[in-house]
């Protein structure tokens, strides 16, 4: 993203101000490469539970995963709240601005932070309301131990976190949440609790390239991994499962967060972030970043939807437990190639045969966001 000199001075003044990490700096002046190690600190939410748009039990807790260590001072019910939704959802910036002026109708309960700094949680005191639609949002009040604060959009003025979920009925009726927070029956479809329409789940969606091994660095933005699906569908609150093929233990997980919808073309590319800028990669195109590193083969990949049902398995390399400690099928039918590195694994013309064997080949030139 390129930035004018006043949109860079200008947040340049909002970070400087606030970071007190930066405090020895000689001057706050509108720098490229300052603002730009200012950017990449900024902390942001990278995962959610429950996921966005997940149904789950009212005795579910909240937790929330940040990209850097923050300060545990500022976690409490200005910074970090679960609301109970009414109708249509408010604006998110004017209800984040009341979560923290104290004026919002927060949930109550307790707050912990794990030894790491890098997860917050939340417990309701008595529970969630079964058949309720929850909100839950982290404002820019969240600061790191640097005091910069929270910025779901890095770059630009701080920006909260918002994901929403929703408890199962009493009656057991899976009622499900879509990226804007409306509520709409599975079965009987139509439109969400605030009268919106209900962006559709995909019917298909499976992993169709995969670059796990590549030159050089692996963790500094150079992996992808590219799901083909019906275009335009909700895969808000759906996992990627990294497995480890020796004894079928999970060893990472990527969850997809809100708000985000297969592309027109059918294509929803995840990349890695760069471990210096956690807002960038290396990748073209990419939908979501997720600074992540899965093993090389033997291993296999999982793809579960919001409910946590496996939607597709790929083994590469051989030997691959058939089944993951999970419970979920590692490999379909043989395994597919173990790609070396710089090169990816990827479908056939995008064919679905449940054999990995049969369905995937070697490309020695990767091509994410291209079917």
């Amino acid at each position: 993203m390129i930035y004018s000199q006043e949109k860079k001075k200008k947040i340049l003044l909002i970070l400087c101000v606030s970071a007190s990490l930066w405090l020895t700096l000689s001057s706050c002046g509108p720098g490229a490469s300052l603002l730009d190690s200012l950017i990449a600190y900024q902390p942001r939410v990278v995962a959610v539970e429950p996921a966005d748009g997940l149904l789950v039990s009212p005795d579910a807790s909240v937790k929330v995963v940040f990209s850097t260590k923050i300060d545990p001072s500022t976690i409490g019910p200005a910074s970090f709240a679960v609301i109970a939704l009414q109708g249509a959802a408010a604006d998110i910036e004017d209800l984040a601005e009341d979560v923290s002026d104290g004026a919002a109708p927060v949930s109550a309960g307790e707050y912990a932070v794990s030894d790491d700094w890098r997860e917050a949680s939340f417990e309701p005191d008595a529970g969630f309301e079964a058949g309720a639609t929850y909100l839950i949002i982290v404002t820019p009040n969240v600061r790191n131990v640097g005091s910069l604060p929270l910025n779901q959009r890095p770059g630009e003025e701080p920006t909260p976190f918002s994901s929403t979920f929703r408890i199962v009925g009493t009656d057991g009726a899976e009622v499900d949440v879509y990226n804007d927070g409306s509520g709409v029956d599975e079965e009987e479809g139509g439109e969400g609790i605030d009268g919106a329409p209900a962006v559709p789940r995909p019917e298909s969606l499976v992993i169709n390239e995969f670059l796990y091994d590549a030159s050089g660095s692996e963790t500094d933005g150079n992996l992808f991994i590219e799901l083909v699906g019906d275009a335009e569908s909700d895969i808000s609150g759906y996992k990627i499962v990294f497995v480890n093929g020796a004894d079928g233990a999970e060893t990472e997980t990527i969850s997809i967060p809100g708000n985000s919808i297969v592309a027109s073309d059918g294509i929803f590319l995840v990349a890695d972030s760069r471990t210096s800028a956690p807002s960038e990669t290396n990748i073209p195109g990419a939908d979501l970043l997720d600074n992540f590193d899965p093993h090389n083969g033997p291993d296999c990949v999982q793809l579960l939807d919001h409910h946590g049902a496996l939607l597709d398995s790929v083994g590469y390399g051989t030997p691959v437990p058939q089944t993951a400690q999970n419970g979920m099928v590692c490999v379909e039918g043989g395994s597919a190639p173990d790609a070396s590195a710089g090169k990816s694994i990827s479908r056939t013309d995008g064919g679905d045969t449940d054999d990995n064997a049969a369905d995937f080949v070697i490309l020695d030139l990767p091509t994410p966001g291209a079917i």
